[in-house]
């Protein structure tokens, strides 16, 4: 079904994004005892890398391989993972894309966050302002290059302006 190396952490942050929740509260406190979605998290992952359902790889260089050449069947993932599959063009018109299920938790949704849609300056970076100033001028005043990144490198896309 799908691939992914255990010990790597992004499917369980998923996870628990889908059911708006985290490894912490909003005052910052551990969220791990008595945590339903947690446990419904952990349950879902040990199905997963326990039944023989998933290849378990180990390096990124592996894992983008076992979807590339056919090995598994789903990627599941962050959506600037589109560049790597769109690398492959034996693959080209074999995948689609659709939004994670739900899980059968309150509150949970069909979306979650796994980086690459934020840009950041570090507050003590020797060319902070002209970091800022590049950014803006890049990706908040060009929308034909922002759009151009949302389509041919998958980016995604959370300024408003580029989803019109």
């Amino acid at each position: 079904m799908i691939s992914g190396n255990s010990y790597d952490s992004g499917l369980m942050r998923m996870i628990l994004h889908l059911a708006r929740t985290w490894y912490f509260d909003e005052k910052g406190n551990p969220n791990i005892a008595n945590n339903e979605v947690l446990k419904e998290a952990l349950r879902i992952y040990k199905e997963l890398f326990g039944s023989g359902i998933s290849k378990e790889t180990s390096r990124w260089n592996e894992r983008v391989a076992s979807f590339n050449n056919g090995e598994v069947a789903s990627v599941i993932t962050g959506v600037w993972i589109i560049d790597s599959i769109k690398a492959e063009k034996s693959q080209s018109g074999k995948w689609g894309v659709l939004p994670i299920p739900i899980l059968n938790l309150p509150g949970s949704v069909n979306a979650f966050n796994l980086g690459g849609s934020s840009w950041y300056v570090l507050k003590n970076s020797e060319n902070r302002n002209m970091a800022i100033d590049f950014l803006k001028e890049i990706y908040a005043n060009d929308i034909d290059f922002y759009q151009k990144i949302l389509i041919e490198k998958g980016a995604f896309g959370t300024w408003l302006p580029a989803q019109n």
